[in-house]
């Protein structure tokens, strides 16, 4: 537990460092700027840093560690069994095409992931102090030890979202379409995508985000019986003939449930987020975490799209906290949510260590 703490107050501490330099860069003159870049792209990194070298170095860690690994070899010798989507196994051979081998390829993954949701923290401008914490305390990075595919398609997610915010939308489809071939269940992002560019021409982008509510809610009033007809001939297909509704998370609902409020109250009281592109974006997912959460005991594997959708409380939070122009209720704001995910953090392991990953090994 040690390093996974020592590792959280390093990344902490360069984000610290950002963030005042953020602050501050009000004052550099125009010749500073590209300086000023590149001090913020190595603090960004040095951020980073701790939590991928941590994850590239993993000694059999991870519920599905040994599965991986088998099927790297798998993958490369042209015989096993293969889970994996085809983008993933194209993944495993470039890998092994450039020398390296499972433990290569583990590290590949960790800087995926880390270089993704790094990037868009950095394009979104959410203080990088709260976001590296929330990152550990959601227990978003240690749940990617597990769910490895599908935290490298949510890398790559990110980074195509990064692009789509600086309007580099052609190179923002590409990864999204590379991450629906690294993990299947990807394929909901490009409705996003188009969410956004839709986000981005309309006049009343409060009307919009409300009507996607809507339409939500009336796709998961149907999603019990459409969602098995969807998936029955994707890999899926069997997860959903094991039925597997008991695989829920109740924290899932009541921490999306307080985001959303929060998001909510704020859209009440700062009338300049109401037409914010980015802050309707992401309560959109947020909104979307939390009606995917709540389906948990209805349809099989829901919890699984409920991860996908929850990861981006990690940029919700911090986004909520500097759009609050009320610097008193910013930091009361920032204080109780810190303090709930540390206590959850602590009191609220994964039940029976499925996940198999330190602190709860």
């Amino acid at each position: 537990m040690v390093e996974y703490i020592l590792a959280v107050g390093v990344s902490f501490l360069f984000s610290c460092i950002y963030d005042l330099n953020i602050n501050s860069s009000s004052s550099l003159g125009k010749k500073q700027d590209y300086r000023f870049a590149v001090l913020k792209i190595v603090l960004a990194v040095l951020a980073g840093f701790p939590f991928f070298y941590l994850q590239a170095r993993r000694n059999e860690l991870g519920a599905d560690y040994q599965l991986y690994a088998n099927e790297f070899v798998y993958i490369n010798s042209g015989s096993g069994y293969v889970h994996s989507d085809s983008g993933f196994q194209e993944l495993n051979r470039l890998v092994f095409f450039f020398g390296g081998d499972y433990k290569a390829m583990f590290a590949v993954v960790a800087f995926i992931q880390t270089a993704g949701v790094y990037s868009l923290a950095v394009s979104l401008g959410v203080p990088l102090s709260i976001f590296s914490l929330l990152y550990f305390l959601t227990f978003n990075y240690l749940q990617s030890f597990s769910l490895i595919a599908q935290y490298t398609a949510i890398g790559i997610i990110c980074l195509a979202f990064s692009l789509m915010l600086k309007r580099f939308y052609v190179p923002s489809l590409v990864l999204l379409v590379i991450a629906a071939t690294i993990h299947s269940s990807s394929y909901i992002f490009f409705v996003y995508f188009l969410f956004y560019i839709f986000l981005a021409k309309t006049r009343n982008k409060v009307r919009l985000s409300v009507l996607f509510a809507v339409a939500a809610v009336i796709f998961a009033s149907v999603s019990s019986k459409l969602l098995p007809l969807i998936l029955k001939n994707t890999r899926f297909g069997v997860y959903y003939e094991r039925d597997n509704t008991d695989l829920n998370s109740t924290s899932m609902i009541v921490i999306n449930m307080f985001i959303v409020l929060l998001m909510i109250m704020v859209f009440l009281i700062e009338t300049d987020v109401r037409e914010n592109v980015c802050y309707n974006f992401f309560f959109s997912i947020q909104f979307i975490a939390l009606v995917a959460a709540l389906l948990q005991p209805v349809v099989p594997l829901m919890v699984r799209m409920a991860m996908y959708f929850s990861f981006f409380e990690v940029y919700s939070v911090p986004l909520v906290l500097q759009k609050l122009s009320n610097k008193q209720l910013q930091s009361v704001i920032c204080i109780i949510t810190l303090l709930a995910f540390t206590a959850w953090f602590y009191l609220y392991p994964v039940a029976g260590n499925y996940y198999q990953v330190i602190p709860y090994r």
